[in-house]
């Protein structure tokens, strides 16, 4: 092997690994959109892959998602089309060159190696991000305009089944755009645009003073009544120039289109500055997710879990005298609560018990796809912060059976809408192959479920409970029955006793 020189001297081996590290550290530092590792992907191909349109230069040229090639050059034009009667208005050329200005932080955004025709040319890959963040702007533009005439028509809005389809292979991890270009698009035209009224969010609070007129308005200086009653010219959007506690108009849209994957009934509505720093799609998804009441502590930390990796499942759990409620309203998804009260069963004396409360998972068609996803963005992006993987894990401990998955059900923690039980446990029994457990931000829940199961004492007490105290009728039997044994046993010794004096 030829030895490296440098100025005459001799590179050492060490000096040349240090080198490549800080080289990669710098370039790691701009990832944002991976793809998925091998091993994940092997797991279930097709929760990964886009399967109508194509985002991103990961899948760009299949022929498989070519079709939608054409709707997306519609879309990009009828979004230019709304700013080219205004005063400065960019040609495409234009909007081409200002794409190009951000080319090297846009391919530093992509791990790995892109389709060579976009790797050798950087006017295709720009044109390429510019059809993207064009079609994906007027798609969020059209979704809230949908009863007007000509928006009603949109081939992807009024077919439910392919605007579905649509915003899942918007989410998926591969099939990506930064953010942040769609950001500096939107800011460029934001000021041509009407104020836009955003339809009354589905989780809207009952104290929402926006609730009575049934919608939200992107402009924050006008209720949205007003913008609708008012005669006068509509003000600009100044929303997102509002860095504290502003509604960033961009984030409202994105927040409005991808609500529906909050992935549980009860979640509060997301803020907008929850949002704020999102890199992209998936990484918006994730944030939907995240445990806030959790990582609001001020140090938030993992604990090793190495001598308790395993939990016992949910209705060994409940046989131990574990109560399984919903969370409240509101609760985010992965926000799981235990607790250590006294409760009063019935007519049985005030003891200690243990409650976990989870908020509901709904279960569908495309919640494995979503959660596979999302999870690999953390393992890649998050692997220090894997809430998501934690939270996963610990529903793939609680459920083994479908006899789990309709205990959970029937406590209001699941939503099973796959209509077999056995395939709800297998989904989620099979979340979490290839994905790495050591540690867990409820690693304690482990311990502290576990060992409430080992003692004894509560297993038998909550059998008693469950056989002589499961409702009132059996508990009045129950009572009525130790009272009649009470007197038997008691006239029994009285008899003998006289019959000896």
């Amino acid at each position: 092997m030829a030895e490296n020189t440098n100025n005459g001297e001799e590179t050492q081996p060490g000096h040349i690994i240090v080198d490549i590290w800080e080289s990669w550290e710098s370039e790691c530092s701009d990832l944002i959109i991976y793809k998925i590792p091998r091993k994940l992907r092997d797991v279930n191909k097709s929760a990964y892959t886009p399967q109508l349109v194509s985002i991103g230069p990961y899948h760009h040229g299949s022929e498989k998602l070519s079709e939608m090639e054409s709707l997306k050059s519609k879309y990009q034009k009828s979004f230019l089309k709304r700013f080219e009667n205004f005063e400065n208005s960019k040609k495409e050329s234009d909007w081409v060159d200002f794409i190009h200005g951000y080319y090297k932080r846009l391919r530093k955004s992509y791990e790995g190696n892109i389709p060579a025709e976009l790797e050798n040319d950087g006017e295709l890959f720009v044109k390429m991000i510019l059809k993207d963040a064009c079609f994906i702007l007027e798609l969020f533009l059209r979704s809230i305009n949908y009863g007007e005439e000509g928006v009603r028509r949109d081939c992807i809005l009024r077919t439910p089944w392919l605007r579905k389809a649509i915003k899942l292979d918007l989410i998926l991890l591969e099939n990506q755009l930064p953010f942040f270009i769609v950001k500096k698009i939107y800011k460029l035209v934001k000021n041509y645009l009407p104020p836009v009224v955003i339809p009354k969010p589905k989780y809207t609070t009952a104290t929402d003073p926006r609730k009575s007129c049934g919608c939200f308005c992107l402009n924050t200086s006008l209720t949205c009544c007003q913008v609708e009653k008012s005669s006068s010219k509509p003000d600009q959007i100044a929303a997102d120039n509002q860095e504290d506690g502003g509604n960033d108009p961009l984030l409202l849209l994105t927040r409005f289109f991808f609500e529906e994957h909050y992935l549980t009934e009860t979640c509060r509505r997301v803020k907008v500055q929850d949002i704020r720093d999102i890199k992209h799609f998936t990484d918006l998804l994730r944030k939907f997710w995240l445990p806030r009441e959790f990582i609001s502590k001020k140090n938030p930390h993992q604990d090793n879990i190495a001598d308790r990796k395993y939990l016992y499942s949910a209705t060994k759990l409940d046989r131990a005298g574990v109560t399984f409620e919903p969370a409240r309203k509101g609760t985010c998804l992965t926000d799981v609560k235990i607790s250590k009260k006294k409760i009063i069963l019935k007519f049985i004396p005030i003891i200690k018990g243990m409650r976990l409360k989870l908020p509901e998972l709904k279960l569908e068609n495309d919640t494995e796809s979503l959660l596979r996803n999302v999870m690999a963005l953390e393992q890649c992006l998050y692997p220090d912060e894997d809430y998501i993987c934690g939270y996963v894990a610990l529903m793939d401990q609680l459920i083994n059976t479908g006899e789990d998955v309709e205990f959970l059900v029937d406590r209001k923690i699941l939503t099973n809408l796959l209509g077999s039980n056995k395939e709800a446990a297998k989904l989620i029994n099979g979340l979490c192959n290839q994905i790495p457990r050591e540690k867990s931000y409820y690693a304690t829940y482990y311990n502290e479920l576990n060992t409430f199961y080992e003692n004894r004492w509560n297993v038998t007490r909550a059998t008693l409970k469950k056989v002589y105290f499961k409702d009132l009728w059996t508990g009045s039997s129950t009572v009525v029955g130790l009272f009649v044994l009470l007197f038997t046993v008691s006239a029994t010794l009285k008899n003998v006793y006289f019959r000896h004096l």
